[in-house]
């Protein structure tokens, strides 16, 4: 599911945006970064479910992505 990057982020925005996204909005707990959900026990099923869900409420926060 990772692969799916929105072309307005490299890879690594991505994953941070994503991590910190779990930690705000969906309350994940925080183990070594104070900005950033620990997801080592998020099963892949739900890992996906929330990534595609995340990957669809970032795109409409950008209105005019660079290309």
């Amino acid at each position: 599911m990772l692969t799916k990057t929105p072309k307005y982020l490299r890879d690594g925005q991505t994953i941070f945006n994503f991590l910190e996204w779990l930690r705000v909005k969906k309350d994940y707990p925080t183990t070594e970064s104070n900005r950033m959900a620990d997801p080592f026990y998020i099963d892949d099923k739900k890992f996906d479910k929330l990534y595609k869900e995340f990957f669809a409420e970032t795109k409409k926060l950008i209105i005019n992505p660079k290309k």
